[in-house]
């Protein structure tokens, strides 16, 4: 018989849960050995996966990939700086992640203010993330209320319905999502009050 395949759990279909499933995938199909011995589950609360970027892409995808990221950080990137600087500099730096969408067919235009966002006659960057693969994973409607973690090191996982399943490995990519806090929270982490990135200031006389 053939071992069981290593299960992973994301918790989450928004950008961050839809672009790790999908480094993921690329790993599979580098290794292919890999291809039959892991299975991925997305679970998204919601109707539809990638719904903010959906929604919001016209805002601009990326900030202008010709500065260095250091740039980028001394100018006032709007997320914060400690928490931005090692995407910027080390992991997925700018241009980075233009040459991922460009490979898959994304076309970039730059506006006055930095940021990029796609052509008009361009895929989407939605389009650009999203296959066939990675749609047969993803199991909308699915709100996750639970997880437990055995002696063992399984979680097992339980969504609204009650339906229970059991994975190797959790990915909690659930953004601001007060249920996500818990959940993390429920597995042993810490948890600091959340501060918004990006707020309103009133101004005075």
């Amino acid at each position: 018989l053939s071992p069981q395949p290593y299960r992973i759990a994301i918790i989450g279909g928004g950008s961050s849960g839809i672009l790790a499933a999908s480094s993921i995938q690329e790993g599979m199909h580098a290794d292919q050995s890999l291809q039959s011995s892991i299975d991925i589950t997305i679970f998204e609360s919601t109707p539809d996966t990638l719904r903010f970027l959906r929604d919001h892409h016209a805002d601009g995808i990326l900030y202008d990939t010709s500065k260095k990221p250091m740039d980028i950080l001394k100018a006032g990137f709007p997320r914060g700086r400690k928490e931005i600087t090692s995407m910027l500099t080390k992991y997925f730096p700018p241009l980075e992640q233009q040459n991922w969408f460009e490979n898959r067919g994304v076309t970039f235009t730059t506006r006055l203010d930095g940021t990029m966002t796609e052509n008009d006659e361009s895929i989407t960057v939605a389009e650009a993330i999203m296959n066939d693969d990675l749609c047969e994973m993803i199991q909308t409607k699915s709100k996750i209320s639970s997880i437990f973690k055995d002696d063992e090191g399984n979680f097992h996982v339980t969504a609204t319905d009650n339906s229970t399943q059991v994975y190797n490995c959790i990915i909690l990519p659930t953004g601001n999502s007060h249920s996500g806090y818990q959940l993390a929270k429920s597995l042993g982490h810490t948890i600091s009050k959340p501060v918004r990135s990006c707020f309103g200031l009133v101004l005075t006389e």
